[in-house]
């Protein structure tokens, strides 16, 4: 199971201020503390853009390079960040990501000329209810970049996790486990897969009290194929339970000492 930070987003009151004052202490911080719990990747989410994205975006890197050594997802719709991220970040990233219409439309070229992994999210104008809905979303979009030139094998589907407070989030969830079993025999081989986990419990409604949900969840969801997954680096449980799932999924060497 491939782990990313989600904790470097300007939607955290702490990180925007940082922003807006170019203080690199809180950024520091928080990619030390991703760095120190081992997660594979750290999630760059940088907010709309606006005047000073580009600015944001350099400030953020120069601040990376001496607190965070690994590669990095990079999350944002703008192309032109995309690209300057990847021509600036020595680690390697992935675009986070494409989805059909709008302005994430700009991620396949950009994903195409550059060799890099793009993140595709299985939404439209929103996000589709049925399940033959969503998987035949999967299949265009999918084609959509493959003709765009970005390789099959550089593509991670999203299937988009739903909160369980929607009065259909248990179906929509429930279905997303169903996408994932369906993708290998759609696509004719293992397509990678990620879920933003900390979508399934919101703050607003009170739900973050019951986070043992997401550890059911992400088990539930790696017996299905899942192959990432975005989470908060500081929930020490949970991390731990998706290094396990990498471990009893036979990769990596069990050391008694580390595990019991």
């Amino acid at each position: 199971m491939i782990t990313i930070a989600e904790n470097l987003t300007a939607t955290s009151p702490i990180v925007a201020e940082a922003l807006k004052s170019l203080d690199p202490g809180p950024i520091a911080s928080i990619a030390e503390k991703a760095s120190k719990a081992g997660v594979d990747y750290l999630d760059v989410n940088l907010g709309h853009g606006g005047k000073r994205a580009l600015e944001r975006l350099e400030f953020v890197l120069d601040v990376l390079s001496t607190s965070w050594g690994g590669p990095l997802w990079i999350d944002t719709v703008d192309p032109e960040l995309m690209k300057r991220a990847a021509n600036l970040w020595e680690g390697g990233v992935v675009l986070n990501g494409y989805a059909g219409g709008g302005e994430r439309e700009g991620a396949i070229a950009v994903a195409a000329s550059m060799e890099l992994d793009l993140v595709v999210f299985l939404m439209g104008k929103g996000v589709p209810k049925s399940f033959e809905e969503r998987l035949s979303l999967a299949t265009e979009l999918v084609e959509r970049c493959v003709n765009g030139g970005v390789a099959l094998e550089r593509i991670i589907i999203d299937p988009v996790l739903a909160p369980l407070g929607w009065i259909d989030g248990q179906e929509r969830n429930a279905d997303l486990i169903k996408i994932l079993r369906a993708l290998p025999e759609v696509f004719g081989v293992p397509l990678r897969s990620m879920v933003g986990l900390s979508n399934l419990l919101t703050r607003s409604t009170g739900q973050r009290a019951a986070r043992w949900l997401e550890e059911v969840f992400l088990a539930m969801a790696a017996g299905a194929g899942l192959t990432h997954v975005m989470l908060d680096a500081s929930n020490e449980e949970l991390l731990k339970r998706a290094k396990a799932v990498t471990l009893l999924s036979g990769e990596g060497l069990f050391a008694p000492e580390e595990w019991l």
